[in-house]
């Protein structure tokens, strides 16, 4: 999270005060839409390859502002942040699976010929280790080592009240 705050405002600079705080919105929204564009490359290969691409087309960005603060957001999806956590931050532990049919078509390594039999898989506890697919902090990191939101900020400020 980056914060900034104005202290004091001179008279000859109320006027900017206005255009300041658009220009600061407007780079939170070019900052906010590089991360969605990094983002949306890392989930169509670099961190996972999207197969239909449901979670990685439902992605959503903007710009809120409450309160006199401005807020940008990237977010994944609703219903999928557990998703989401899983790949960004990977998983190592039990996990319980429910009970379920599986539909057997093999055995003894021989095709059953059209006379599959379903089997009830009792509920079981399992261990899953899986690697962390970083997709968006390294998209933030990647956007803020192109061009640091500080620094777009500066500028911004700089332009106006000059």
């Amino acid at each position: 999270m980056i914060k900034g705050e104005i202290q004091a405002v001179d008279g000859g600079h109320r006027k900017g005060f206005g255009a300041l705080h658009d220009e600061t919105v407007a780079v939170v929204e070019g900052h906010v839409r590089r991360v969605h564009q990094v983002i949306y490359r890392k989930l169509s290969g670099e961190a996972l390859n999207a197969r239909r691409g449901t979670f990685r087309d439902n992605f959503r960005e903007g710009v809120e502002i409450r309160n006199g603060v401005i807020r940008g957001f990237v977010r994944p999806p609703s219903g999928s942040m557990g998703f989401a956590l899983f790949q960004e931050f990977g998983f190592s532990g039990p996990v319980t699976v429910r009970e379920h049919l599986r539909t057997v078509t093999t055995a003894f390594g021989r095709d059953l010929l059209g006379a599959s039999m379903r089997v009830t898989i009792p509920a079981h506890v399992r261990e899953v280790d899986y690697p962390a697919h970083s997709f968006m902090r390294s998209a933030v990191a990647e956007v803020e080592g192109a061009s640091p939101l500080t620094d777009e900020l500066h500028l911004a400020a700089e332009w106006v009240l000059c």
